[in-house]
């Protein structure tokens, strides 16, 4: 997918809720403040199609209400780099899309405040079509719109922590960064959906999207609440919770899970034994991801991505589920590289063991049903 074209637009004709955002010592706003904000999005959204909805801050329909009621901005702060390559996707989406554009929800890492080195900025569009496109892009700061107001003092969060440089050998030649940006470019994936697709990834309980809608920051919606609709069937969704795997498996894919954790915890053993370590730190990491896989799926968890499941185990710990309170230490310690392989192996046995119990432990003996060829 090419990159988008630069905007010749000198400032987006939209009121996008992700502007720099200070909020007040005494943590209310100031009647001087709401003022300017409101008077700020009178003259900013007249010109748009989309009417733009308040950001909806997880768990807080009535700050959400009163956001909308008072045409005062959500609070939302991006890096001003962050913020300049959300207006600038959104002000081409809307030159694109034209009034089958119906709203715009910020997902993933810029909108729960957990900003990294690596991260990206994750825009999940709406539109009328009954048809969908992912894209991949990379937005260099000469593209970038600049911001209707300059940027404010940020509080100190994860959303403004430095952003270390971006070295990568597919910038094009002599090109290099102003100095003013703290990277060469920023990485943008949006992903475009009818409404309609959207409601069925949610109610079919993929986990993505269900995270990203309840999670997320809307920038535009619809005057009847097109995405506000997806995002509280998205809460609603994860708040009834996942079923259990021994209430909707069939008894194959209990068998199937049984027989292939065993089965990988023996080849992990093959490797160690055979002295291979690299081979054998592969295949115990990949039956560690795999017996977590089964874990969530048999407790009904909502799984989570790899690199978040640590603190979602702690988390459910300190909410005083048993289950994690035994699976913890293990994880921990199976994913230890300075320990030596049998004790790792050893800890991801009784791992294994204790995902395994619910579904009637390891599989010793398994004859499947005859299917026609």
């Amino acid at each position: 997918m090419s990159q988008l074209a630069p905007t010749t637009l000198p400032h987006p004709p939209i009121r996008c809720l992700c502007h720099s955002y200070q909020p007040p010592a005494n943590g209310a706003t100031t009647a001087a403040a709401a003022a300017s904000a409101s008077s700020s999005s009178s003259s900013s959204s007249s010109s748009s199609s989309s009417s733009t909805a308040a950001a909806a801050n997880p768990g807080d329909d009535d700050d959400d209400d009163d956001h909308r009621k008072h045409g005062t901005p959500s609070p939302l702060a991006l890096p001003p780099h962050f913020e300049a390559v959300v207006r600038r996707l959104l002000t081409d989406l809307k030159k694109e899309l034209g009034d089958a554009l119906l709203g715009v929800l910020l997902g993933g890492s810029s909108a729960t405040g957990e900003i990294h080195a690596t991260s990206d900025v994750d825009l999940f569009v709406i539109h009328a079509a009954p048809k969908r496109q992912r894209r991949l892009l990379r937005i260099h700061p000469a593209s970038f719109v600049p911001p209707m107001r300059p940027p404010q003092p940020q509080p100190s969060n994860a959303a403004t922590r430095p952003i270390k440089p971006v070295v990568t050998s597919s910038l094009p030649a002599g090109a290099a960064a102003p100095p003013e940006s703290p990277v060469p470019f920023i990485e943008a994936e949006v992903f475009i959906n009818p409404p309609s697709r959207m409601t069925q990834e949610i109610t079919s309980l993929e986990d993505p999207t269900v995270h990203v809608f309840r999670l997320g920051h809307i920038l535009l919606d619809t005057p009847t609440g097109t995405v506000r609709a997806l995002q509280r069937l998205a809460r609603e969704t994860y708040a009834k919770g996942r079923p259990r795997a021994l209430d909707v498996w069939t008894p194959y894919q209990l068998a199937w899970a049984r027989y292939q954790l065993v089965d990988q915890l023996n080849d992990t053993w093959d490797a160690i034994e055979a002295g291979d370590a690299a081979s054998g730190t592969a295949t115990l990491l990949r039956t560690l991801a795999s017996a977590l896989d089964v874990l969530y799926d048999t407790h009904g968890w909502w799984r989570v991505k790899e690199k978040k499941r640590l603190r979602d185990l702690a988390e459910k710990r300190a909410n005083g589920d048993h289950v994690a309170k035994r699976v913890l230490p293990l994880v921990k310690r199976i994913s230890r590289g300075d320990l030596e392989s049998v004790e790792r192996h050893k800890s991801l046995s009784e791992l294994v063991d204790v995902v395994l119990e619910p579904l009637g432990g390891r599989m010793e003996e398994w004859v499947t049903e005859w299917e026609d060829v």
